[in-house]
């Protein structure tokens, strides 16, 4: 469907004002709704050279914005753009959205190479930080999956707004879970690390990454996956105070477990060091060096201590797996040279179960697991 400014008008609703943005599967135009006194708002509809076989995809993004904006509405979510009502206009589905004239996120990044003021930084993370603790928070358990600067938009008044809900994954139940184990979805230059490993579920922790990656790019101009991880935004700017460099690498620590629990404990850090500045250790000696804010340790002494950690979870293990072999080996022998004798029996069964536990931990060691989600795993499957 080719589109021609202020001249087409879809379904007599809609009269078409100009493109204002484009992504790979789908185009934004700004348009007047005839019917409501000429309200502008944002539709969305798909890009004219997209293929019918991606289409299908796309419309279920569209039904899945539609849901999951009607539930941020019901609880009054706020800072969220909302989606207004789906469409259809022959075989082609459309979505109208609120329109957010102040622009994209993305936009703001690119004109401040150097890195945005640090005040307006920290306003735009609290708007955001908002729209997340509310959609995080129970009963709606919603991850967005999809934070980056393009689906961050601003209102006439300049408050951010985080947009584009159609990648979102809802509930937190072992059904949900099950029902969402789908092809990988986001953006891979915010994209958390277990996000990137794995299809399917993931925690609230996974949109605290891609937030923190934002944050990284908002204050420096360079986008955090492109440098060495645990590089603190103070070694790309010089100016900034030093609680930001641990507030900072805390929201993207590579393992969710060393994050911030929540949006509303990374908020709740933020007004600290705002609020307590001078609670703060000065800043390294050297730019560039691991930050010493009390809000995150250190991503080398981390590492050590996962390594630490793995190291005494693997020779645990061997012990562990090598002595029941020897007990179960003697047991057999007993039973069948013997009564057959059912506690032997139960015993035996016992010490198989714990084998598998433990060649399961092995195995997990072996992949790099974290020592958190290994412990929980072992928890799970006792």
């Amino acid at each position: 469907m080719m589109l021609q400014p202020d001249q087409t008008i879809l379904n007599g609703k809609y009269r078409i004002a100009r493109l204002i943005g484009q992504g790979g599967m789908a185009q934004v135009w700004l348009a007047e709704e005839i019917a409501f006194n000429q309200r502008r708002i944002a539709l969305k509809l798909p890009r004219p050279d997209l293929p019918d076989g991606s289409r299908a995809d796309l419309y279920a993004r569209f039904d899945r914005e539609i849901r999951v904006c009607a539930l941020l509405d019901a609880s009054r979510a706020p800072q969220v753009v909302r989606a207004i009502t789906a469409d259809r206009l022959g075989d082609t589905q459309l979505l109208s959205l609120v329109y957010m004239p102040g622009g994209d996120l993305a936009t703001q990044i690119a004109q401040h190479p150097q890195g945005l003021p640090l005040e307006q930084t920290l306003a735009i993370v609290r708007d955001l930080l908002a729209a997340l603790a509310a959609a995080h928070g129970h009963p709606l358990e919603i991850v967005h999956r999809d934070v980056k600067p393009a689906n961050i938009l601003f209102d006439g008044e300049g408050r951010a707004h985080l947009a584009d809900f159609g990648l979102a994954q809802t509930g937190a139940s072992l059904d949900s879970r099950l029902q969402q184990a789908e092809a990988q979805v986001g953006t891979p230059r915010y994209m958390a690390p277990e996000q990137a490993r794995q299809a399917g579920y993931v925690t609230p922790a996974a949109d605290i990454y891609s937030l923190g990656c934002v944050l990284f790019e908002m204050l420096t101009g360079k986008p955090y996956k492109r440098l060495r991880p645990g590089t603190p935004p103070s070694a790309q700017r010089g100016d900034l105070p030093v609680w930001v460099d641990g507030w900072t690498l805390k929201a993207v620590a590579e393992d969710p477990y060393d994050r911030y629990g929540e949006a509303g404990e990374m908020l709740a850090a933020l007004d600290a060091a705002v609020a307590r500045p001078s609670a703060v250790p000065p800043a390294p000696s050297e730019r560039g060096a691991p930050p010493k804010a009390t809000a995150a340790p250190p991503p080398a002494a981390l590492r050590r201590a996962g390594e630490d950690r793995l190291a005494a979870l693997a020779r645990e293990a061997e012990e562990k797996e090598h002595a029941l072999a020897r007990e179960v080996a003697e047991h057999k022998d007993q039973v069948e040279a013997a009564t057959r004798d059912a506690a032997l029996k139960a015993r035996i069964a016992a010490a198989e179960k714990e084998r598998a536990r433990l060649r399961w931990q092995q195995e997990m060691v072996k992949q790099g697991l974290s020592p958190r989600l290994i412990e929980l795993g072992l928890e799970l499957v006792k």
